[in-house]
């Protein structure tokens, strides 16, 4: 059977790797006599047979000639023992070609599991196609894994991930992990040092263990799980005692997408608890009711997406807890279902940048004091119930690039001897 000419790509690397680990040493100098030159060349000569089974469209691969393989675009090696411990050809757009039989040979999947050294592998944007090698699994001191926008790719088990037992950070986005239904366990099992985990737009499947085990991924710094279709947000992340522990666990994080999904219900109270979170993404889910005040706790926040929602609640409530994260630079509270005035408290986000209310149920005057947000570039209040005049005080915003205040019951839209260009 013919295989896939992109899904040959990545396993002529994989298979490569391996005849690599067969090798004593790295590739280093010839000088000296010292290294064995039969065992520097089985190296060099593996990397060559990759970039020969490969189509190399834009020549990223030009470099890979000479006797120090160390020296090729994309590859590092251990500066004492001259091992090979990265592999890096991204963006490269490789593809494979015809396949040499050898490196079909079954004991290249034995040899595989001896290449302890590799540390960083980034496939990303690699046009590869296929399954992605369970033998990954056995490059047991890789620390950095990134496979993202290889979306021909796919995973069928998530099981060998845990074996990378040094792993700090993970990118599958756009990876179809539709089919890895232990997902969720092979996740936590992960080390609890681990940092960094991106599954955007990967399709994970909702299918998570009715009794949960708790996750304790305490250094947690981005998590990424935007533009999925995971129905049951609510219920196996924050709402329920067990995992309580879990948002305890989570007070490294500092980034939080989870924007795309269809997330119904409540913002968890337990999200106050990630109180080292600068950048939180909600957006584009169904989540209703009112903010939780707890989300006053996350006093590092400069980023909040919540718009494209179905949240409601009277806005001076709302920035009364709002109104502590004295840190925060973008506001979106677009496209939900808030009403009430503006309150004075908003002039206390005194870094803000960017604030977007569009759409909403919001009305009465524009704030005055407004205009002492003087890092302000950007203010959309787009069909709301906003009346009266632009405030005087506007003249002072001198950052201000667009605002936008159509479909909105204002007169004297310019205040006078402005000459900014405004959306009316």
């Amino acid at each position: 059977m013919e295989m896939p000419k992109l899904h040959i790509s990545l396993l002529v690397l994989v298979y490569a790797l391996g005849f690599i680990s067969s090798s004593k040493f790295g590739c280093g100098s010839l000088d000296g006599g010292y290294w064995n030159r039969s065992f520097i060349e089985s190296e060099k000569q593996a990397l060559l047979l990759l970039k020969k089974n490969l189509v190399d469209e834009f020549r990223y691969l030009s470099s890979w000639v000479g006797d120090d393989c160390c020296a090729w675009h994309g590859i590092g090696c251990n500066k004492r023992t001259n091992h090979v411990i990265k592999v890096d050809p991204r963006n490269c757009t490789l593809r494979g070609d015809q396949i040499n039989s050898s490196l079909l040979n079954l004991k290249y999947f034995k040899i595989f599991g001896s290449f302890r050294d590799l540390k960083y592998l980034n496939l990303s944007y690699a046009n590869f196609e296929g399954l992605v090698p369970h033998h990954l699994g056995n490059l047991s001191s890789l620390r950095y894994l990134d496979l993202k926008d290889n979306s021909l790719l796919s995973i069928d088990r998530m099981g060998w991930l845990p074996k990378l037992s040094m792993l700090g950070h993970l990118d599958l986005s756009f990876v179809n992990i539709s089919r890895a239904t232990d997902w969720f366990s092979a996740i936590n099992m992960f080390p609890s040092s681990f940092l960094v985990l991106k599954l955007h737009a990967c399709k994970i499947p909702n299918i998570i263990p009715q009794h949960l085990p708790i996750i304790i991924l305490t250094s947690l710094l981005s998590l990424d799980l935007a533009s999925n279709v995971l129905l049951s947000f609510p219920l196996w992340i924050f709402n329920n005692s067990a995992l309580e522990l879990l948002s305890l666990a989570l007070t490294a994080l500092s980034e939080l997408d989870l924007q795309g999904n269809n997330f119904e219900g409540l913002i968890p109270h337990f999200i106050g608890n990630l109180t080292s979170l600068s950048r939180l993404q909600l957006s584009a889910n169904k989540l209703n009711d009112s903010i939780p005040p707890e989300m006053g706790n996350l006093t590092k926040l400069t980023n909040l997406y919540i718009s494209l929602n179905e949240l409601r609640g009277c806005l001076p409530e709302l920035f009364c807890e709002l109104s502590k994260l004295e840190w925060l630079e973008v506001l979106y509270l677009s496209n939900n279902n808030f009403s009430g005035e503006l309150p004075l408290c908003l002039v206390n986000l005194a870094k803000l940048r960017n604030f977007a209310v569009m759409n909403n149920n919001v009305f009465g005057k524009i704030l005055v004091s407004l205009g002492s947000l003087e890092n302000l570039i950007y203010l959309n209040l787009f069909n709301n119930n906003f009346q009266g005049k632009l405030p005087l005080s506007f003249q002072n915003l001198t950052k201000l690039v667009i605002i936008d205040v159509r479909k909105n019951n204002l007169s004297d839209i310019l205040p006078p001897g402005s000459e900014r260009s405004y959306l009316i």
